[in-house]
């Protein structure tokens, strides 16, 4: 099934400037901010890098952490294709801002790339592995506004007054919500040519009722895998495209299985049952909980992965630490531990109740 790279083997050679900016650009360029350019760029800085010089220091180095720089094995190849690629080497990076506080729970970052035609991409990158960005994610349910909401909102204030010009704000889960609410907060809309979200997870309604959300909300995309599950979490308004992907369920997360036809996204006309089961489930349970009881459930949780360790998602995908989440989870204070035996059993209620459906 063809992907990002064999997009790459098909158009790769022929420039923007010959073949206009389209959805499988889009989509590689949402994947591209997962590459951690920190110390290869100027932070926050006008001064142009072009993204195949940039991907040639990330691929060549060999520092303390250099691994680290590629956040799923395929980056690495995607790196090393984009180093002479003809429609992506030259393309002027800049703005690059990375910040990453496990103490206010906050991860963000975002880069700018000129196309072509006069536009700028603006791109959030969304959640890598790490717990602290998964936090991030289920905070949402929390607050109104999050700290890399904010960030967003004023990196894109910032980069606007100065290009001056147009801007597509787009980025992939975490990174399509950072897309959208910052269009909507933003002090410069009318500047904003689309915003649009790679299966990001959606907005509270104070977002969605925002004057500011109505005013961009025409321009406004959301592109998401069949059997999307974080793409569906609250609600989305606006234009909706659902894309095929290579994966099963929660993989098809990874812009990587995603399905490219020409230039464009191989298209399907409908989400499949377990999207469609997980997007009224998690929806019911979330809204069933006060404000209270989501954070008492999150800190909770969280602090039984502190307790044993787990740092990122594939510690805790592995079956070895089940036994030890048990031990922690019998070691918690009686309210914290009932609280998350609640919460857990009204989600169990929530899927069951749409199946019954």
């Amino acid at each position: 099934m063809p992907d990002i790279f064999d997009y790459l083997d098909w158009r790769g050679d022929i420039p923007i400037t010959a073949d206009g900016f389209n959805d499988a650009d889009r989509v590689l360029l949402a994947q591209v901010t997962y590459l951690d350019f920190k110390g290869m760029v100027p932070e926050n800085s006008p001064l142009p890098v072009p993204l195949g010089e940039l991907c040639r220091r990330i691929v060549n180095d060999t520092g303390e952490g250099a691994a680290d720089r590629f956040h799923l094995h395929s980056d690495r190849q995607l790196a090393e294709r984009l180093i002479d690629c003809p429609r992506f080497k030259n393309l002027p990076v800049v703005y690059y801002d990375e910040k990453f506080d496990a103490e206010t729970v906050e991860q963000f970052a975002a880069m700018t790339i000129l196309l072509p035609d006069r536009t700028a991409a603006c791109l959030f990158r969304g959640t890598d592995w790490t717990l602290v960005g998964w936090k991030e994610d289920l905070n949402m349910a929390l607050s109104d506004e999050l700290p890399a909401q904010l960030h967003a909102v004023e990196y894109i204030n910032n980069v606007i007054s100065s290009l001056r010009g147009t801007v597509r704000i787009l980025g992939h889960s975490k990174g399509g919500n950072l897309a959208v609410y910052s269009a909507a907060f933003t002090k410069y809309s009318r500047n904003i040519l689309e915003a649009v979200s790679l299966d990001g997870p959606g907005y509270t309604d104070r977002v969605l009722s925002s004057p500011g959300y109505r005013v961009i909300e025409p321009r406004i995309r959301t592109i998401i895998p069949y059997s999307s599950l974080v793409g569906v979490i609250f609600a989305h308004t606006g234009r909706y495209t659902i894309v095929s992907s290579s994966a099963p369920k929660l993989m098809q997360h990874d812009l990587y299985t995603w399905q490219i036809k020409g230039s464009g996204l191989v298209e399907v006309n409908a989400r499949d049952e377990a999207s469609r089961l997980a997007e009224g489930a998690l929806n019911e349970w979330i809204s069933g909980l006060s404000t209270e009881q989501r954070g008492q459930f999150i800190d909770g949780i969280w602090s039984v992965f502190e307790t044993i360790g787990i740092t990122d998602l594939p510690d805790l995908l592995d079956g070895r630490n089940t036994i030890a989440v048990i031990r922690a989870l019998t070691k918690l204070d009686e309210p914290t531990r009932n609280v998350i035996i609640d919460t857990l059993s009204k989600l169990r209620l929530a899927v069951k109740q749409q199946r019954s459906k």
